[in-house]
């Protein structure tokens, strides 16, 4: 039944000594001998049996385990001679043996047994000293056996003694065959952020040393053994003192902590050439006094991800970045910074690179695009690879009091169109290639900085725009300042010394107030396709070569030179260089001086002066007539190097009169210009004006005023009646004549009646949408005469609003959002217009504004109609129209007459006809036949009858009614879809009758009927007839009917 005891026995000459199929039974001390089987245990239940320290002599087999019997232990026994096996395993498994003498076994493959000695454990420090409460895990291959608490286990930390209990651990295994395979015994050691995992020899003692001690918590004067332990147990402000050594950690930092170490050349975190070695992910984090080294070749040194860190004193080396910065108002200061690829790259906003000193790097500082209002100030920089400071693509970064030498690439550059950046108070000597190089970027300050014996030149700014250098020295530079391309960069008073200013392909710069002596070639050289650049007040003396040259391949077109001082030119044949001086201007009148002109000077395409008329700022001619003096050229050297004159044309303009004047600089610097006064006629006054609505304003009614062709700035009111306002031609548009009402509002206002304006062209009337303050001509009056006409750039072309009885004809309306709009307005003509491009409708008969809206209106004949709408307007027609849209809304009666249209729209509440013209041709023997009756029947309504058919309406006169009938052919009521309609003729003529059905639609149509020939007479009276039975009920007695 298990829980057996057999202890100190002698079994000898026994088939089986011990057999059993139970469970924790103790087999010890026993002396076995000459016994076919020494201990058999068999079956399931037969487990957990322990045999220990028993003598086995002579057996066949001295343990046999078997038939799924499982978990037995074979513990410290002696075998001798055994005839087959000492130990034999069959369908069983996890058998354990410790220090047994066996030498034969035998293990089925259904088996295995596992060979276990005692683990012998002691942690101690490197001083010998037992080390308790260390963490340990024990792993058998991958099976954990042992595990404490750190580890997630339950098992005890090392003792007082440094040690743990002792347990059985396999060094091998005998696993389905009788050759065992070696354990691997992993044992993992931990102390606080020291951690050790190494493979061992369970067969002798394990000694394990744990490592000194670097890191100190200053607030918790708690020690790690490593930075990052140390860091991960820190609370937020802590200090960490690092103490000498070199830390082979790449840290992750993620509150805000201060690192201090024992100097840069005593501390050292090595990134071991992998990844980056220090990642600062929080903000204000202090690093001070250490050496980040080694970083992987695509990491970093020092990474920070966050903001208002502060990193002194140390010295970054080896990295492929050392020092980046993405976050916020962080500052790199007092630290030196060698080999690497990127010695500084700031990426985030407000940081600050101060006192450092920067050698042997590719690029040292960097100021990426996303970075804005950063600076580098009092930093050194030398031996160089490529760049020392870079800022590409950056915004209002600040470059300061820096030391830039020595280096074999360039001083400083700025690239991807890095802008607004200011660069001042540096000294940038012995660079081998540009000091300073700007690539397509602009609008940057270069400023107050010292260029010293550079080989390649101390400025290049290549493709941009808008930079200023101003106020630095140039001191003994091998090559010129030069502007390759863009324009409007500032080269302003600058000293340079055995060097110069070289444009090349570079249009529209600016060269003002610098010095330049002892040029070592030109002073000043405009080269290549340069033009359009502007030198001024610049002193140029003991140039080796021309002080000015300006040539080369390409063009050099409008150089322009005032006030400059120099001895030597030399333009070739694509060159050109203007020389500039103040002119000026007065303008006089019949009075006297004339104020209030505009003025415009030009030379070439260049406007010198232009006051508002002319799309500038300069000032009006004054109460004196005059303007201020300008600078304009005044002699060219053209492809030369020998002067010509320049004479300069100057537009002056009153109100709408221009003309163009010649200035001669060799007859004087200024010029007068007398204004003359008459423009429009009152042809019944023979008065003349500048403007027309004075001539209106002094009319009398039904004057006539004549327009002179020109230009009319204003917008005008007609309000005298019967008065014509035409230009020089009534009965066509007079091409020169045009209103521009500069979007001021309604071009022109009629208020009284009788009114004609004939042929002007109108022009930007307000544009807003409000007919009433935004149409070219607005109506408010009736029978007027709005006739060839052409309005352009309104709201509204035409509007008659109020206004009855007017006729507006042959008029042409272009680029407004409505053509002509009605409101309120009846019995109106609108006929002939050609309105090309509109917004929303070509003509709109409505009520805008007003109840009521507009009605009997005649539409007809009008050109490149696209939409017509009625709104709240009934009994409106149209007549001989093209239209592709028709819109009704609550609008009734509205017809048209042999026009054609694509889409009709038509709401609930409105109605439109489609109307024609039809008659009959009644022919009786080849002869019009008179006197016959005719009914005609529009659908279900009787539109016609003569008195045979009930009706009043005149018979035919020579086979035809003495009018045409107006029919309708289709109606649209309350409904966009339109039904169409019959019309019906029916004839009499005697007793013979007839009837014909017609569908017409846009043109007038003609019914034929033919009368046969009647073959019945009646001889007594002479009447003829078609059917016999007619004739004998019209006989009397004794009539005769001749068949």
């Amino acid at each position: 039944n298990g829980n057996t005891q057999i202890i100190g026995n002698t079994f000898n000459d026994c088939y089986t000594a011990w057999k059993s199929s139970s469970n924790a039974n103790t087999f010890r001390d026993n002396t076995l001998k000459d016994n076919q089987y020494g201990v058999l245990l068999a079956g399931t239940a037969s487990h957990d049996n322990l045999i220990k320290d028993n003598t086995f002599d002579d057996s066949d087999v001295a343990i046999y385990i078997y038939n799924t019997a499982h978990d037995n232990i074979i513990f410290e026994n002696s075998f001798d001679d055994s005839d087959d096996y000492d130990i034999k395993l069959s369908d069983s498994y996890d058998t354990v043996s410790y220090n047994n003498t066996f030498s034969s076994i035998s293990v089925a493959s259904d088996s295995n047994m596992w060979i276990k000695v005692y683990l012998d454990l002691t942690v101690s420090d490197n001083a010998s000293n037992a080390f308790s409460n260390v963490d340990v895990e024990v792993k058998q291959d991958n099976l954990v056996v042992y595990s404490s608490t750190y580890f997630s286990g339950d098992d005890p930390k090392t003792n007082t003694t440094g040690q743990i209990s002792t347990f059985l651990v396999a060094t091998s295994q005998y696993n389905g065959s009788s050759t065992p395979t070696a354990v691997t015994t992993t044992i993992t050691a931990r102390y606080s952020d020291w951690i050790s995992s190494s493979a061992y020899n369970i067969n002798n003692a394990v000694s394990i040393s744990v490592a000194d001690f670097r890191v100190q918590n200053q607030d918790s004067e708690i020690m790690y053994y490593s930075i990052g332990g140390a860091i991960n147990a820190a609370n937020t402000g802590d200090t960490l003192s690092i103490w000498k050594g070199t830390y082979y950690e790449n840290i992750i930092i993620t509150k805000e902590i201060t690192l201090v170490g024992n100097g840069t050349s005593q501390t050292i975190i090595n990134g071991s050439l992998s990844g980056t070695v220090v990642t600062v992910d929080a903000d204000e984090v202090v690093i001070d006094n250490l050496a980040i080294i080694s970083s992987g070749s695509d990491g970093f040194g020092l990474l920070v991800s966050e903001g208002d860190g502060e990193y002194k004193n140390l010295k970054l080396s080896y990295n492929n970045v050392s020092y980046s910065s993405i976050g916020d108002f962080n500052e790199l200061s007092s630290s030196v910074i060698t080999n690497s690829n990127f010695g500084v790259i700031i990426n985030g906003d407000n940081n600050v690179v101060t006192q450092n000193t920067f050698s042997d790097n590719q690029y040292s500082i960097h100021f990426a695009y996303t970075s804005e209002d950063s600076r580098a100030d009092n930093n050194e920089i030398t031996d160089g690879a490529h760049t020392g400071i870079s800022l590409h693509g950056t915004e209002e970064i600040t470059i300061r009091d820096n030391y830039i030498h020595n280096n074999s690439g360039y001083g400083i550059r700025l690239t991807g169109s890095a802008e607004e950046n200011i660069i001042f108070n540096n000294d940038l000597d012995y660079n081998s290639l540009y000091s300073i190089y700007i690539y397509e970027s602009g609008n940057n300050s270069i400023h107050n900085n010292t260029f010293k014996s550079n080989d390649d030149g101390p400025v290049f700014i290549e493709n941009s725009y808008n930079n200023i250098v101003q106020d630095n020295a140039f001191n003994a530079n091998d090559d010129y300042l030069t502007i390759d391309g863009g324009g409007q960069n500032s080269i302003l008073f600058n000293t340079f010394a055995e060097s110069g200013i070289l444009l090349q392909n570079a249009n529209n710069q600016i060269i003002t107030g610098n010095t330049i002596t002892d040029a070592s070639d030109n002073g000043i050289r405009i080269y290549k396709s340069s033009s359009n650049n502007y030198l001024s007040d610049n002193s140029i003396t003991g140039s080796d070569d021309d002080d000015i040259y300006v040539g080369g391949s390409g063009s050099q077109v409008n150089n322009r030179g005032f006030n400059n001082s120099f001895s030597f030119i030399k333009v070739q044949g694509n060159g050109e260089f203007v020389v500039l001086d103040y002119i000026g201007l007065r303008t006089i009148n019949s009075e006297g001086n004339m104020s209030g002109n505009d003025v415009k000077a030009t030379f070439g395409s260049d406007t010198l002066y232009a006051s508002d008329y002319f799309s500038g700022s300069d000032p009006v001619t004054d109460s004196n007539g005059l303007i201020p003096n300008f600078i304009a050229p005044i002699e060219i050297y053209d492809g030369s190097s020998t002067p010509d004159k320049v004479i300069t044309p100057m537009t002056v303009r009153y109100s709408d009169w221009i003309q163009t004047f010649n200035l001669d600089p060799y007859s004087g610097s200024s010029i007068t210009v007398f204004v003359p006064e008459l423009r429009v006629k009152n042809n019944n006054t023979g008065e003349w004006t500048y403007l027309i609505q004075t001539s209106i304003d002094n009319a009398g009614v039904n004057d006539v005023i004549v327009i002179s062709p020109s230009t009319y700035y204003e917008t005008i009111t007609i309000n005298k009646i019967g008065l014509t306002v035409q230009g020089p031609s009534s009965v066509k548009l007079n091409d020169g004549v045009i209103i521009d009402a500069e979007n001021n509002g309604c071009a022109i206002t009629v208020t009284k009646s009788g009114i004609s304006v004939l042929g002007l062209n109108i022009v930007n009337s307000f544009a807003w949408e409000d007919p009433f303050n935004s149409s070219g001509i607005r109506v408010l009056s009736d029978n007027n005469i709005i006739r060839n006409n052409s309005i352009a750039d309104s709201y509204v072309g035409i509007l008659l609003e109020t206004a009855d009885n007017n006729e507006i004809h042959s008029n042409e309306i272009d680029d407004v959002d409505i053509g002509i709009l009605l409101t309120k307005s009846d019995s109106n003509s609108i006929i002939s217009n050609d309105v090309l491009s509109v917004v929303t409708n070509d003509i709109e008969i409505g009520s805008l504004g007003y109840t009521d809206g507009s009605n009997y209106n005649e539409i007809s004949l009008n050109t490149d109609i696209q939409n017509i709408e009625f709104q709240v307007s009934d009994s409106n027609y149209l007549y001989g129209q093209e239209v592709t849209t028709i819109t009704l809304e609550n609008s009734e009666r509205i017809s048209m007459y042999e026009s054609t249209y694509s889409y009709v729209t038509c709401d609930s509440d409105s109605s439109l006809y489609l109307k024609n013209w039809m008659n009959i041709n009644i022919v009786n023997n080849n002869t019009d036949a008179g006197n016959a009756d005719v009914k005609v029947l529009d659908g279900d309504n009787i539109i016609y009858s003569t008195s045979y058919f009930g009706g009043s309406d005149s018979k035919t006169s020579e086979g035809k009614l003495s009018s045409d009938i107006e029919v309708i052919y289709r109606v649209f009521d309350g409904s966009s879809t339109g039904t169409d309609n019959t019309t019906i003729f029916k004839i009499r003529v005697v007793d013979w009758f007839n009837s014909k059905t017609s569908d017409t639609d846009e043109i007038r149509v003609d019914i034929d009927f033919e009368v046969p020939l009647f073959r019945i007479t009646n001889l007594d009276t002479g009447d003829k007839y078609n059917y016999i039975q007619t004739a004998i009920d019209n006989a009397t007695e004794y009539d005769i009917i001749r068949l």
